[in-house]
């Protein structure tokens, strides 16, 4: 055969072999792409992304107390991960901050501070991500709760909501307080390379 010819050939066979799995870039589409998949595993994210979360909420402690020095906080994610069944879950971290899960929408403000029940932060977001041991006494018991969640966000950015709050539950009482809330939100944007 031909040099010419088997340079050809060669060239087309390579040309079938190859996928059609688009290039990952820092765009929404591969986010979105990690979002639905429904392979478990642990994922790079297409680059990092970095941010800053700022306090939108304070009440309680956190409004007058010691508390009142809680502030922003930098977050930078580099990994998305799928959980495996029976409860699969989506979330974002990396080495340096805690996972962060994904909602598709998360809630306003308003209804965080509205909510004066522990009942009600259980049935908007499940149980709590990182709860306390406490502390129980004759009066009763007290612990923290504590929620994290992003979702894609519009102009190529991740919005996150960290949700903290001490929870202060009265003997005899059936349902707990939410004795103080800090609330930080954050926009995440691809860092620059």
């Amino acid at each position: 055969m031909k040099p010419i010819i088997l340079l050809v050939l060669s060239c087309a066979v390579l040309a079938g072999c190859r996928t059609n799995t688009p290039a990952i870039d820092t765009g929404q589409a591969s986010l979105s792409s990690l979002i639905t998949t429904n392979n478990p595993g642990d994922y790079p994210l297409p680059g990092a992304w970095d941010g800053i979360a700022k306090v939108t909420v304070r009440t309680g402690f956190f409004a007058t107390g010691d508390g009142r020095t809680e502030g922003d906080e930098p977050l930078r994610f580099d990994r998305f991960t799928l959980s495996s069944p029976p409860i699969p879950s989506r979330f974002i971290w990396s080495d340096k901050v805690r996972w962060y899960v994904y909602r598709a929408s998360l809630p306003p403000d308003s209804e965080l501070i509205a909510a004066h029940k522990f009942s009600a932060l259980i049935e908007s977001f499940g149980e709590s991500q990182d709860p306390t041991d406490g502390v129980i006494d004759s009066r009763g018991a007290s612990w923290t709760v504590d929620w994290r969640f992003f979702s894609p966000g519009s102009n190529d950015t991740i919005e996150t909501v960290s949700v903290f709050c001490m929870i202060e539950h009265r003997q005899g009482e059936d349902d707990s307080d939410i004795e103080a809330i800090l609330v930080k939100r954050g926009i995440m944007k691809p860092a620059k390379r």
